[in-house]
């Protein structure tokens, strides 16, 4: 998947190079390319302008035909073309596009042969009439399925490359992580060692539980989860100096976003703004919905001068908006800004549920 939109509906994940023919969008594309071939074979075979809208008339209601009932068929068909090969899921749908055009070839001449007003189809050879019509539809559908096939594997490729690195780019997240809750633990060791021997505990949980696998990518109930067992670390460190507002509900949570996006944004907004502050200070995490984009808003006071610290703080930002581009194409930004003492970083991705 790349891209800000994508031409159809493809569905790499399923294995098939065929695009999704039930996706109301790829469905009103085929049609439009039906339609501009009536144009061009009206325009290649009808030199009469007094005739040429009643021919494109009739023209346009055989392909429209042919490419409903192919589209029904591949969409109704698409589980079982899932289990053959791409070769022979490519010729499945070839052959049933030909054999449409057959059906639909046959059906016009049928109809045709007693109409007093078209009997110019009398005067053809009826084997001339259906050779044509699926040597035109073998031509398009040949390249049709060419370019469906090349865009297929140009998606694939562009996908595990942006996979490798997201997945080099999360590598460098996950030592921050492990290393400030090893210092979270270290200070509680020499305050409360019974308290620390717990944190190890939970944290070895953490670990093996989110953080051992090899997926990029997680729901938002699984990285709420993280970053919940993440704050309760904190919590114990800081005490009352740290309080969390959650206003989440408008997040779904089977929404799919990067392994580790909302962690590193509250581990900067805790290290750089809540602990330089003697009194504290609160984390707003609050969600919002808009039809399919979701937001996501991360604000925290700050000292007045955060200082060197703000480059650390530039660091995590560059590398959750690097793993968020990629992951969803380039359709998720990240904006950060200070207003007067508050610092908010915001999040605005599209809701999937699926790669």
């Amino acid at each position: 998947m790349k891209g800000k939109t994508d031409e159809m509906a493809f569905t790499p994940d399923d294995g098939l190079f065929l695009p999704d023919f039930c996706n109301i969008r790829t469905l009103f594309l085929v049609i439009l390319m039906g339609e501009l071939l009536a144009i061009l074979l009206t325009l290649a075979g009808n030199t009469d302008i007094s005739t040429s809208y009643s021919y494109l008339g009739l023209i346009s209601l055989f392909i429209l035909w042919i490419v409903l009932v192919s589209a029904a068929l591949l969409c109704w068909g698409r589980r079982w073309l899932r289990r053959l090969s791409q070769i022979q899921a490519g010729f499945a749908a070839f052959a049933i596009i030909l054999l449409i055009t057959a059906l639909f070839s046959y059906l016009v001449l049928y109809l045709l042969q007693n109409d007093a007003d078209t009997r110019d189809f009398d005067s053809l050879h009826q084997g001339g009439f259906i050779i044509g019509n699926l040597v035109i539809a073998g031509m398009i559908s040949a390249i049709a399925l060419r370019y469906f096939y090349i865009q297929y594997n140009w998606r694939c490729q562009i996908r595990a490359e942006a996979e490798a690195r997201i997945q080099a780019l999360q590598s460098r997240i996950r030592p921050h992580f492990l290393f400030n809750s090893m210092n979270i633990i270290a200070s509680l060791t020499r305050s409360n060692p019974a308290l620390a021997e717990r944190t190890v505990e939970d944290l070895s949980d953490l670990f093996r539980a989110n953080l051992s696998g090899n997926q990029n990518h997680t729901t938002w109930e699984g990285e709420l989860k993280l970053s919940q067992q993440y704050l309760a670390i904190e919590q114990l460190r800081l005490g009352n100096r740290l309080s969390v507002d959650w206003q989440i509900d408008a997040m779904p949570g089977d929404a799919l976003l990067p392994s580790l996006t909302l962690q590193p944004l509250l581990e900067n907004a805790i290290y750089h703004g809540i602990e330089p502050l003697p009194e504290g200070g609160t984390v707003q995490i609050r969600a919002n919905r808009a039809g399919n984009r979701l937001s996501l808003l991360i604000e925290n006071p700050v000292p007045q001068s955060m200082g060197r610290k703000q480059q650390g703080n530039q660091i995590a930002q560059d590398n959750v908006r690097q793993r968020l581009a990629l992951f969803f194409q380039g359709m998720a930004t990240l904006h950060a800004k200070t207003v007067g003492k508050h610092y908010s970083v915001t999040l605005t991705f599209p809701y999937r549920t699926h790669l």
